[in-house]
């Protein structure tokens, strides 16, 4: 998902903070207004811009192509120019390790427009995710986790975002299966641990899969409730 903006102030001139409009999941958003008639007269100009996370942070490292041209590589402060940028449509593309890559288009009418771009890390992706899962908006959560998926789908935190998607869908085998592939890539935190056990104790009704997870969770990390819960299991009351 892409976020862009147009200023018609030059970029060198630029001295107030960057405020952005968030669009919920807008591809492309920019503005244009009136321009000078002597700036909107060229055949060829560069075009400065910024590039900002989710969080209005600089984006630095970034690569910003046009037309898949020559790529540029954002500065410390998130700025860079594309260079002899011919009047009218042209594609551009955004990359960042870790990030979402944006495409889309701009209509470059003026040397006095700033390109803005607002770029989304794996890890901003995953809050939001996170977030929806609170508030139990599944399809927005199912949304960003596929969007963090695209960047890399065997990061920990993102397959246990999905297990917790699928347990709040009551697709309790799928979450079960997502918990256990983590253990087998050597993720064996304490809440994976303690989710298999639910899902196992409270949702499936499977006692001596849930006391076994319940012991893998306590080999970790002392909790005298979840010792607690332990012993009534194995005791039976």
């Amino acid at each position: 998902m892409n976020n862009v903006r147009f200023s018609e102030t030059r970029f060198i001139d630029r001295l107030l903070p960057v405020v952005f409009a968030i669009s919920t999941f807008a591809g492309l958003f920019y503005g244009c207004g009136s321009y000078d008639t002597n700036e909107a007269i060229f055949t060829q100009a560069h075009l400065e811009g910024m590039i900002y996370d989710n969080h209005n942070n600089p984006c630095a490292g970034a690569r910003i192509s046009a037309d898949n041209g020559p790529a540029f590589v954002s500065d410390v402060n998130g700025r860079f120019t594309l260079y002899n940028l011919s009047r009218g449509i042209h594609e551009i593309a955004v990359v960042k390790k870790e990030y979402e890559t944006s495409s889309f288009s701009v209509e470059f009418l003026s040397r006095t427009q700033v390109l803005y771009v607002k770029m989304f890390s794996q890890s901003q992706l995953l809050e939001l995710a996170e977030t929806a899962l609170d508030g139990r908006k599944l399809g927005e959560a199912d949304e960003f986790l596929k969007r963090a998926e695209a960047i890399d789908k065997e990061v920990p935190v993102l397959l246990y975002l999905k297990s917790v998607l699928e347990l709040k869908r009551d697709n309790y085998d799928d979450a079960l299966s997502l918990l256990k592939q983590l253990v087998q890539m050597g993720y064996t935190f304490p809440p994976v641990f303690l989710s298999m056990a639910d899902i196992y104790e409270y949702k499936l009704k499977d006692i001596p899969n849930a006391i076994s997870a319940l012991k893998n969770y306590l080999n970790l990390v002392e909790n005298p409730a979840v010792r607690e819960r332990l012993s009534h299991l194995e005791t039976g009351n």
